[in-house]
């Protein structure tokens, strides 16, 4: 028996782990009220490393969370695990997918709306002074290879633009730009989902990018294997999709196969902006969510930290296939869990 198979599996739902988080004490619930418009990002960037829940957002019903992955401790409190026993959980999740299981109902889909005017029903943030527009951040993309069938899920900034339109930003190399490219070569829009409060599970397999995460391989069999359980899965109302069924908000659409309009710039996770590119438009047909929905935002600490540990894990067991003297890796803050890291002999 391993370290790790002798530990209690968590409850790795969105909402059980922020309640995790507030029975370890690592949740500050803001009652003040707070502006999306740059307050409440700076309140979140004063403290980068302390999760917050925003129970007062002026003009909204919703409530937000920030900085939920934000800290190393975080993640430790949520999986209940340290982070020789989170690596190995992590790597075995990978290393046994399972299929996620389909489901009638859920309550991600209690309210519904058709054509929704994204900035009066969602507390979009403007995250910094110079950013083009305001953002989501926190959106798990969903689409899928209509040829074999797999889900791919992705994480990917939107601009908000006007009304029920967005602007997505797409990587070279990324899945999605693959697939959306595919749709564009046979004059077809790409369907989506963005989801917003998903699983653990789901949210790190979404996290995953290269090597660790080949393109055949469904990014839901992949989340059930982080979860040790299958995720449950509901239909989409206009798409060809399915999305978790205890998300807190999902949005339903197309990447358009001819329309583009100038993206940015945003504030990066690295601390500058982000260049103005073309970007394809993002028509919402719906959007639905949970009775009292709890909107995630992702500002820039959390995002490298979301793969740190996935990092580490995969680093570690390459490096000691050939230098077994190496006893641990770490990834730093200072090189923003990504570009520097130290080696324990």
């Amino acid at each position: 028996m391993t370290k790790d198979s002798a530990l209690e599996i968590p409850d790795l739902s969105f909402r059980q782990a922020l309640r995790r988080l507030d029975a370890a004490g690592l949740l500050l619930k803001v009652e003040d009220e707070v502006d999306t418009d740059l307050e409440l990002t700076s309140v979140l960037y004063k403290e980068p490393e302390r999760a917050m829940l925003f129970k007062n957002v002026r003009g909204y019903d919703a409530r937000v969370v920030g900085n939920f992955l934000g800290c190393e401790e975080n993640v430790l409190a949520i999986y209940q695990r340290d982070v020789a026993a989170l690596r190995e959980f992590i790597a075995d999740g990978l290393a046994n997918p399972m299929p996620p299981t389909r489901v009638e109902e859920g309550p991600v889909q209690a309210v519904f709306r058709n054509n929704p005017d994204l900035l009066a029903t969602l507390p979009l943030p403007r995250y910094a002074p110079n950013d083009g527009g305001r953002y989501i951040s926190g959106g798990v993309v969903i689409a899928k290879d209509e040829d074999s069938g797999v889900f791919n899920a992705s994480y990917h900034r939107f601009m908000h633009v006007d009304g029920n339109k967005l602007l997505i930003q797409l990587d070279l190399g990324r899945d999605l730009r693959h697939l959306w490219e595919e749709a564009k070569a046979k004059g077809e829009r790409l369907p989506i989902a963005i989801v917003l409060g998903a699983d653990i599970g789901t949210q790190y397999a979404a996290g995953i990018m290269g090597a660790q995460l080949p393109r055949d391989m469904d990014e839901y069999h992949v989340a059930s294997g982080i979860l040790r359980r299958p995720v449950e899965l509901i239909d989409c109302k206009t798409v060809p999709l399915q999305v978790p069924a205890d998300a807190e908000v999902v949005m339903e659409g197309y990447l358009s196969a001819e329309d583009e309009m100038d993206e940015g710039p945003f504030m990066e996770f690295i601390g500058m902006y982000s260049d103005v590119s073309p970007s394809p438009v993002v028509t919402i047909d719906c959007l639905y969510h949970r009775e009292d929905p709890i909107w995630h935002v992702i500002m820039t600490t959390e995002s490298p930290i979301l793969r740190k540990h996935l990092l580490e894990g995969a680093i570690f067991k390459a490096v000691r296939a050939t230098a077994p003297c190496v006893t641990d890796v770490a990834l730093t803050a200072g090189g923003l869990y990504r570009f520097h890291l130290h080696m324990a002999v």
